[in-house]
């Protein structure tokens, strides 16, 4: 067996794993769905077990770049601006502060992190 088609295969089986998991979870525990991804990536990745080396995961950037840069499209596409100046402006302020007050605490927790 290749090492491409036992990569495919164990990304496929450990997702599938992850993800009747944290469906379970989720259910219990109110979790938001897609917490398994960043579980998955992380014990996948060069850090925790090893399965994958650090220049594979790198060689992964543009393929993730594309993923990512395609979801935005797609989520943007579906705003409507009609339906958007309907919402009160009271709900993007309380968006944006929430949004300001996550950036803050995970950038000084990652501060000090990265300097202890």
């Amino acid at each position: 067996m290749s090492a491409a088609l036992a990569l495919v295969l164990l990304v496929v089986g450990s997702y599938l794993a992850a993800h009747v998991a944290f469906d379970w979870i989720g259910k219990r525990l109110l979790i938001v769905s897609g917490a398994e991804y960043i579980i998955l990536g992380i014990l996948l990745g060069p850090q925790v077990a090893g399965l994958l080396s650090a220049d594979l995961v790198e060689s992964f950037a543009p393929i993730t770049a594309l993923a990512l840069g395609w979801m935005g499209a797609i989520l943007g596409s579906r705003f409507l601006l009609s339906r958007m100046i309907r919402v009160p402006a009271a709900f993007y302020r309380i968006a944006f502060v929430e949004t300001g007050i996550t950036l803050f605490l995970v950038c000084g927790v990652e501060l000090l992190l990265l300097r202890w």
